[in-house]
């Protein structure tokens, strides 16, 4: 969630108390049923995934849809909007599908992201390259990068980039 805050910036938000912005909205007349990313099981091997924690990101559309606000949880939480409730900002599917594919791949880099400093600089870089690789421009890069490291705790990677609010990534 701590990347969709950033990649869904600008678009309405709801959760419930343990999970606040869980859910982004935003129109797409192009809207396919629903994307999952998940772990592939021969990764979620490797890395020692278990199973229940395999999928990362979950795109609906057409034919699916989810509670919101004002709605109360089987869990018994209460389902709130979170911030200003904005209108609904439009994108193709595909750009909705790309940001989504780049949260997974973040989420995933966040759960594995080493805990000694040199390995640290190392997957750092391998991110940016892999984010540069795909058309994310420098300076979101940076500040993607950022985030994943003041998560992990990493103080070396949050001084080494640029900082999220420098970030121009969410134009609709």
């Amino acid at each position: 969630m701590i990347f969709a805050e950033v990649l869904f910036a600008g678009c309405p938000a709801f959760g419930r108390a343990n999970r606040r912005r869980s859910h982004y909205l935003v129109v797409c007349a192009d809207a396919k049923r629903r994307e999952v990313f998940k772990v592939t099981p021969a990764l979620r091997g490797a890395l020692r995934i278990p199973a229940e924690r395999e999928t990362l990101v979950e795109l609906r559309g057409n034919g699916h849809y989810s509670m919101v606000p004002p709605s109360i949880h089987t869990s018994g939480e209460r389902v709130e909007w979170q911030g200003e409730q904005l209108a609904f900002p439009r994108m193709p599917w595909s750009e909705a599908r790309r940001r989504c594919g780049l949260i997974a791949l973040l989420a995933l880099a966040l759960r594995k992201y080493p805990s000694s400093p040199r390995p640290r600089q190392n997957a750092r870089m391998a991110l940016k390259n892999v984010l540069l690789s795909v058309g994310v421009e420098e300076d979101q890069t940076d500040g993607l990068v950022t985030r994943l490291a003041e998560h992990a705790g990493d103080m070396e990677g949050q001084q080494e980039t640029t900082t999220v609010s420098e970030l121009d990534f969410c134009r609709f």
